[in-house]
């Protein structure tokens, strides 16, 4: 990424709360993970956060996920 390393990234990801995983895409920007791997990205993305989202409305579900592809989710958002 252009604009954390992969140690900046990996301290964020000890400093969050569960749940959480860390996913590291070889050779990728962060900006262009999901135009270069698509299907990759909403297996890993998106399955994560239907996973963790089973008792949300499917109305929130929605709201979310598409923020997520959007890439309009602001830093610090809670779900």
């Amino acid at each position: 990424d252009v604009h954390t390393t992969v140690e900046e990234t990996r301290q964020m990801y000890r400093r969050a709360n569960e749940p959480k995983k860390l996913w590291l895409a070889k050779g990728v920007a962060h900006k262009d993970i999901y135009s270069e791997m698509p299907m990759l990205y909403e297996d890993k993305v998106i399955g994560f956060l239907a996973y963790h989202m089973k008792n949300s409305t499917e109305k929130d579900k929605k709201r979310i996920i598409s923020k997520v592809l959007l890439g309009t989710v602001k830093e610090g958002t809670h779900f």
